[in-house]
């Protein structure tokens, strides 16, 4: 339910910024909308969505899917983070953490949050929007019943929508 939520917002969010474009020539100083995903063997990220408007900035981090639950069984907690890698410096963009408390495990999978404002990416990660590609990341850090701490990486794929 979550997802198609995700989904909906999404298309919703896309469609109203291309119909407020217009023109071409009011789209390129207008808002830069980019879908965002990734993955690789352990899980997948899809449903991201970047907003670049000249007012304000939208991250929308999409949806994780744990694709080997069997590795991820025994979580008890973690940090979902996205960042741009520039001049060698991380930079964060946005990062959520989840404790159980209460000695159970904890589902990984599911909506990895969104942010809006101004200067969230422009001007204070990068200098504009073609800077995008290839240098956003995510980061997925889990601790295991044990007290075991797993880092996982993964670059993510900026396709431009409008």
């Amino acid at each position: 339910m979550k997802r198609i939520i995700s989904i909906a917002i999404s298309c919703l969010l896309i469609a109203a910024l291309v119909g407020c474009a217009g023109s071409a020539e009011d789209t390129e100083s207008g808002a830069v909308v980019y879908s965002m995903s990734g993955s690789n063997d352990l899980f997948e990220i899809s449903n991201g969505v970047i907003v670049l408007g000249e007012e304000e900035e939208v991250f929308d981090g999409g949806d994780l899917k744990v694709l080997q639950e069997d590795l991820f069984s025994d979580v008890t907690s973690y940090t979902c983070s996205f960042y741009v890698i520039t001049s060698g410096e991380k930079r964060p963009i946005i990062s959520n953490s989840t404790v159980d408390m209460t000695g159970e495990t904890l589902n990984v999978n599911g909506d990895l949050g969104r942010a809006s404002g101004n200067g969230i990416l422009i001007g204070n990660k990068i200098k504009s929007a073609e800077d995008l590609q290839d240098v956003i990341w995510f980061e997925l850090i889990t601790t295991d019943l044990s007290g075991k701490e797993s880092t996982y990486q993964l670059p993510l794929v900026l396709n431009k929508v409008a």
